[in-house]
């Protein structure tokens, strides 16, 4: 996928979304006769109707598929950067670039969710609290309850689409996985907490395994004092993560973070 010369999925501006089966990159799309699409929407209007970029590209650098300061990602990011508002105003990323988009044009939650997950990796926890904010001014965003998209329906009488709840599992994965930072690997707990500017502590407590993790961050005064304490068997520990053993009780971890 990286470095196969003929179908490796990256280019000069990072990931992309397809190539042919020849090892070309398809980088536009177009609708068959028969497909009926609505009139209005993009990908029935004339032009071109790119593929790329694509916000399925910013899993790869929120999962750690690729570390995400490296040459690959930094570009994969600055390209789907162009994803945020397109065709609209207000905030919010499309799901990809908005000439291909079969249905209403129109900022999508849970992809924006996808991106605040790349950025926190990346260190621009600027962009994270940009898709935080755009998603608190929008409807539902008081119950938790977003759209699936949010754009004007184009093919009426269709109602706006519902209410889904992979935006919730994104929320939840940036909440625990990348602010948090509890990540259980095979035989021990890494714990990798950040704090978003203006976040100057968090508490938590998880059930893991056997036992339960009650896990306190607060902002550092400088970098001498960053780092971690616990009562349970810290492995190995630096100013950004500790590895703790899993323990079959109750153990309180304390991070110190700059």
């Amino acid at each position: 996928m990286l470095d196969d010369s003929r179908f490796g999925l990256v280019t000069s501006k990072g990931f992309i979304k397809r190539r042919k089966v020849d090892g070309s990159i398809q980088e536009a799309i177009e609708p068959m006769p028969e497909a009926r699409l609505p009139a209005g929407v993009p990908l029935a209007s004339p032009g071109i109707h790119l593929l790329n970029p694509d916000c399925s590209a910013a899993l790869s650098i929120a999962t750690g598929f690729i570390p995400a300061d490296s040459s690959i990602a930094l570009k994969t990011l600055a390209n789907l950067e162009g994803l945020w508002n397109q065709a609209w105003a207000g905030g919010g990323y499309g799901r990809y670039h908005f000439s291909s988009e079969p249905d209403s044009p129109g900022s999508w939650p849970f992809p924006s969710l996808f991106m605040a997950r790349a950025w926190i990796e990346a260190g621009d926890l600027e962009k994270v609290w940009s898709v935080l904010n755009w998603l608190n001014t929008l409807p539902g965003a008081k119950a938790g309850s977003w759209f699936e998209f949010y754009g004007n329906r184009l093919s009426p009488p269709f109602p706006q689409v519902g209410i889904t709840p992979w935006t919730w599992a994104e929320m939840l994965i940036l909440l625990v996985h990348h602010l948090i930072g509890i990540r259980p690997d095979v035989d021990c707990l890494r714990i990798r907490p950040r704090l978003l500017p203006g976040v100057n502590r968090v508490q938590s407590s998880f059930p893991l395994r056997s036992g339960r993790v009650n896990l306190e961050i607060k902002r550092a005064e400088d970098k001498k004092s960053a780092g971690f304490r616990s009562n349970g068997k810290i492995r190995q520990s630096s100013e950004k993560e500790a590895l703790l053993s899993y323990s079959q009780k109750e153990i309180w971890v304390e991070a110190s973070v700059i």
